[in-house]
């Protein structure tokens, strides 16, 4: 995925869960559980209003 190959890369990546949709809800709930495998060894989830909260808090 490219968040995989930009965590590869280096880069602390941060996906907006409800800004990403699939064609199938499975599919991103899967996609959703990988990413925060393992301590979050691929990249973080949050929502668009907790991203902005973060952002506005900064």
């Amino acid at each position: 995925t490219t968040m995989r190959e930009a965590n590869d890369r280096g880069y602390e990546c941060l996906l907006a869960e409800d800004a990403t949709e699939s064609y199938f809800p499975e599919f991103k709930a899967a996609a959703l559980a990988m990413i925060r495998a393992q301590g979050a060894i691929v990249g973080w989830t949050a929502t668009t209003n907790q991203v902005l909260k973060g952002i506005a808090d900064a």
